[in-house]
């Protein structure tokens, strides 16, 4: 039997009569309370994934990453690209791009630069 969190693995060995034969336990901080999974939280404002630990269904899974940090990437990213686009003039694009730089972050400002608003008009 296995048993794991985010934070331990418990695993329990049994013979054919279900009597314990030997035990492991591990133990670990959460990604989430480690320096990566702050750093990954605050510049990634959500993550997919295809499974999902309540459910049996493979199909996309959104989760909003914890803390608050990664909102103040995303105003401060999207205070970069309001400054980018008055410097270029570009007025008529500004409010759907600043959306959606405000909303994914830094998936949001590659897909704006990569992709102007000009470019699929």
């Amino acid at each position: 039997m296995i048993v794991e969190g985010e934070d331990h693995l418990q695993v329990q060995v049994l013979d054919r009569r279900f009597n314990q034969v030997d035990r492991y336990s591990e133990n670990w901080e959460k990604r989430s309370e480690s320096r990566q999974g702050k750093i990954f939280a605050a510049i990634f404002p959500w993550q997919l994934s295809m499974t999902d630990r309540c459910s049996c269904f493979v199909r996309f899974y959104g989760k909003i990453s914890a803390g608050i940090n990664w909102m103040g990437l995303n105003l401060l990213l999207t205070v970069f690209h309001f400054v980018l686009t008055r410097r270029k003039k570009r007025d008529h694009q500004t409010i759907a791009d600043h959306v959606i730089v405000a909303g994914a972050g830094i998936f949001g400002i590659i897909a704006v630069l990569i992709f102007p608003a000009s470019s699929y008009k």
